[in-house]
């Protein structure tokens, strides 16, 4: 069953949503790594990146 978002305004994610999103960009973090496609520095900035991203987006909509 979908999970549907909480609010129409800005990410439009519902902390479901965004725990599922940082469950697969740990995922996809961990591959790169398996495969050496990023140095460890690298791949640290991409997963702090998207993770501030989307942790953002739920503050600023009061989650």
């Amino acid at each position: 069953m979908p999970v549907e978002p909480r609010d129409n305004t800005g990410s439009g994610l519902s902390p479901d949503h965004v725990t599922w999103a940082l469950l697969g960009l740990a995922t996809v973090s961990n591959i790169i790594r398996e495969l050496g496609l990023l140095q460890p520095q690298d791949r640290e900035q991409m997963f702090l990146a998207v993770s501030r991203s989307l942790l953002d987006g739920m503050i600023h909509q009061g989650w």
